[in-house]
């Protein structure tokens, strides 16, 4: 089978598991709590409630967004094994890693810029300045979910049924919470530096986004390779 077949293959077998009841159930739900998050804000503080919004989101829901859609994709198990039923067939074990990989982070980055528009909407209740900045901010959400996926899904290649991805997901939660050297590897970091947080380690902006999709890239292709030996 072509490079690129299998490369397809692993898109509809992380495809598949989006589709499923529960998974779309777990999506709908961070979605409604961005938008739910939106309205609480504006009703306690409606000067601020945008610039709140945008970084609840970015801290709360795109992390944890991020890892479902990677666990749902890989059925809760590990990366090795989530691609297992077609490899066993002779499909090239990292092409359909990498496949499935991309199928979770298109999920996660379009469900990520959903919960930024629908939370800074609401926390604007609707006003006419809000379309600009609502998508300039989905924008930076969907990069941040892109990071986080591939993060996860190289965690996911270690410790039994995937479970280094919850190693990853504690690591970025503490130590991405700050802005110095120690933050620098972390989405978490660079996410919030986007949405008008402190910078990491004096970088600008444009170099966050940079590590944002390069660590999405990289990450990913690192589990691919990983898991290709």
């Amino acid at each position: 089978m072509t490079r690129v077949k299998s490369l397809g293959l692993g898109l509809r077998l992380g495809g598949r598991a989006m589709l499923l009841p529960s998974t779309l159930g777990g999506l709908a739900l961070f979605v409604v709590s961005a938008a739910v998050a939106g309205v609480v804000l504006h009703q306690h503080d409606a000067l601020t409630a945008a610039d709140r919004a945008a970084s609840l989101v970015a801290r709360l829901v795109v992390p944890f967004l991020a890892f479902f859609v990677v666990g749902a994709a890989l059925r809760r198990r590990g990366l090795d094994s989530a691609v297992w039923p077609a490899a066993q067939f002779g499909v090239a074990r990292g092409d359909l890693a990498l496949g499935l990989v991309l199928a979770a982070g298109l999920v996660a980055a379009a469900v990520a810029a959903c919960c930024g528009l629908l939370g800074l909407f609401t926390a604007h209740a609707g006003s006419p300045g809000v379309y600009d900045d609502a998508l300039t901010t989905a924008g930076v959400l969907a990069l941040g979910a892109g990071a986080y996926v591939g993060w996860f899904a190289f965690g996911a290649c270690f410790l039994p049924q995937g479970r280094g991805r919850h190693v990853v997901l504690a690591l970025d939660l503490t130590l991405g919470a700050g802005a110095g050297v120690l933050a620098w590897p972390w989405p978490a970091s660079h996410l919030a530096a986007l949405v008008g947080g402190s910078r990491v380690a004096g970088l600008a902006p444009s170099a966050s986004s940079v590590l944002l999709l390069g660590g999405a890239l990289a990450l990913s292709l690192l589990a691919a390779l990983r898991i290709g030996r």
